[in-house]
């Protein structure tokens, strides 16, 4: 009898455990259910999965769904920033303190002042220069907000759009051009390209340059690939340069004012490429006080082009840029 009772506890011991351990095998193998349902059959994740998404932002398929014109809030879910883009972006300094206080404008070598840049012409070279750079728009309400701060501000940047958006609010990417500022290529949907062929990889750049043709007269002369992600496939298909940054400023994922001018600012140097998005409140804020303090120590605000063709490097299809440094044009001249 107690050898009896002593095989029924081992027994019940054992479907105890076997339990519990069925049981957390199931809540694991029902998360990757969900990451797996999540994407939309090309492997671009949606909004379900996106605390897995690259650090360029939070979405890869449905913009509209976070930015949706006016009703975009900045309290929206934060996302756990585990992967950086690019591979490449060690330049960026990740961690700079929110609670640090802004550099002394005085360590800046400034030059004399503020200089008005020509839409076409050229920033001057002996002065410090940045540029400016807005993804994911256009948006009817934000994107105007910034460029009417650049103007504000003698200042100049450059937005890389979605087509998807560019056909939806033509007259804001009229108004980018109408202010001397510069249209970049950011493809047709936001899909990550390095997960496409070929042919859908240049499906989606050359449909936003023929939309943006349409509009503006002019096909965009730059490219920036969705979430910073470059393989040889995109170098041969984008007929265009890649451009990088070198500050991220990590506004999609602080969604904070002032975290996003303190990052900025504290990181920022001369020739640096800055990485924002002009699809929220939040940034359109920060870009205002950003573009006013930049030029009043001395930076001049320029676009892509303009940065190059001051330190007179010439852009190459295929390449990624990064920054554009005195030292880098010094060493990077034909």
């Amino acid at each position: 009898m107690k050898k009896i009772i002593q095989i029924s506890l081992v027994l019940l011991i054992l479907m105890i455990i076997t339990v519990g351990y069925t049981s957390g095998y199931g809540a694991g193998e029902k998360s990757v259910s969900a990451y797996a349902a999540a994407q939309d059959g090309t492997g671009t994740l949606k909004e379900a999965a996106m605390e897995n998404a690259p650090a360029d932002r939070q979405y890869a398929v449905e913009p509209d769904k976070i930015a949706n014109d006016n009703k975009t809030t900045d309290d929206s879910k934060i996302i756990d920033d585990k992967k950086l883009t690019g591979g490449n972006n060690s330049k960026v300094n990740n961690n700079v303190k929110d609670s640090d206080k802004i550099k002394d404008s005085n360590k800046i070598k400034a030059g004399s002042g503020r200089k008005d840049i020509p839409a076409s012409g050229m920033a001057d070279p002996g002065k410090p220069m940045v540029a400016l750079t807005f993804d994911d728009g256009p948006h009817p309400k934000y994107t105007a907000e910034i460029v009417e701060a650049l103007k504000k501000n003698d200042a100049r940047a450059t937005f890389f759009v979605l087509g998807s958006r560019a056909e939806k609010y033509k007259s804001t990417i009229n108004t980018i051009v109408k202010n001397g500022n510069e249209i970049g290529n950011h493809t047709y949907s936001h899909r990550e390209l390095t997960r496409l062929k070929k042919p859908e990889i240049q499906s989606e750049i050359k449909k936003t340059s023929d939309i943006l043709e349409a509009i503006t007269g002019k096909a965009p002369f730059l490219t920036r690939p969705t979430y910073g992600s470059v393989n040889e496939n995109v170098k041969t298909c984008a007929g265009s340069p890649l451009i990088l940054w070198s500050v991220d400023t990590l506004d999609w994922k602080s969604r904070d004012k002032e975290k996003i001018v303190h990052r900025t600012l504290n990181t920022v140097k001369d020739g640096d490429i800055i990485l924002m998005h002009d699809i929220y409140k939040s940034t359109a804020d920060a870009a205002k006080v950003v573009i006013s303090e930049l030029r009043a120590r001395g930076y001049q605000l320029v676009t892509i082009s303009q940065l190059y063709q001051a330190r007179d490097i010439s852009l190459e299809n295929g390449k990624e840029y990064f920054e554009c440094s005195t030292y880098y044009a010094g060493n990077n001249k034909k």
